[in-house]
């Protein structure tokens, strides 16, 4: 058996010394090669079949998301994994379809994390379990088996909407904030209702066996898309008949939902246009 192959770019050389030591680390036996630039890629490895790339998300004056596109030409089953001091949404990385995010500065927990929710599983792993079946097109639904799982909050259900629109890119509770409850300012008195909600939503989700569908770590929350079934993920992972599923109504019972972070991903897939 061929050994797993990682590819690390960084143009900051001790970020991408800690992150290949980590790597190496958590996935002995490895063959990983890292590069400070797009050039190096380009002359030297472009044609490798890679397994997992970590890739920054801005490579000098070079873009890793464009880089990313190009490696899915060779290993179309490549995990990308950007790595990212900047957190705002993009939805042209989604194009690459990656298999998650690092927000620096990062630690060992967060590379393992990564490691062990691959979207492709390498090396003869098995297939993640997934507990939840989410529905989104039309009303959102939540299944755990084959019975609706129970939310003891409205805004907990709404929450966990929204982290399921964001595809699994990492949120604040000041975002949630803002985009959920529709506030401008983050006083201290919004902090505590959105993190009530937050723990009503965890503790939910831990009743129904179903804990490891989300991440939170440094003061950031995400879904952690692959631990579950989703018609959206799979419509816009191409599936066919997840596609032919969508009318054009998404979630329709939160009004934030009609100009989303997935709606504009939905739009390009359809051929229906963006909508942000």
């Amino acid at each position: 058996m061929r050994p797993i192959k990682i590819l690390i770019t960084d143009t900051d050389e001790t970020a991408r010394r800690k992150l290949s030591e980590l790597v190496a680390g958590l996935s002995p036996g490895a063959e990983i090669i890292t590069l400070a630039g797009v050039d190096g890629f380009q002359t030297s490895v472009a044609g490798t079949v890679w397994d997992i790339a970590f890739l920054e998300t801005e490579i000098g004056e070079h873009s890793g998301i464009a880089l990313a596109l190009e490696i899915k030409k060779h290993s179309p089953r490549c995990n990308i994994i950007f790595v990212t001091s900047f957190p705002q949404h993009s939805l042209e990385a989604f194009r690459a379809r990656p298999s998650g995010f690092v927000l620096k500065p990062f630690g060992e927990d967060d590379i393992r994390h990564e490691l062990d929710d691959l979207r492709y599983p390498v090396d003869g792993a098995q297939e993640v379990r997934k507990t939840l079946r989410v529905v989104t097109f039309g009303s959102f639904a939540v299944y755990a088996g084959e019975a609706p799982l129970k939310f003891s909050r409205t805004l907990s259900k709404e929450i966990f909407a929204y982290l399921i629109d964001q595809c699994g890119y990492p949120v604040t509770s000041r975002d949630i904030a803002a985009d959920v409850l529709g506030e401008t300012a983050f006083d201290p008195n919004i902090s505590k209702r959105v993190s009530k909600a937050v723990g009503y939503l965890l503790s939910d989700l831990q009743k129904a066996g179903a804990d490891d569908v989300i991440d939170k770590q440094n003061r950031q929350i995400r879904v952690n898309r692959h631990r579950l079934s989703c018609d959206l993920y799979d419509a816009l992972d191409g599936n066919a008949d997840a596609l032919a599923g969508y009318d054009g109504n998404y979630m329709i019972e939160y009004s934030w939902s009609e100009t989303s972070f997935a709606m504009g991903l939905l739009g390009e897939k359809t051929g229906s246009g963006k909508l942000f």
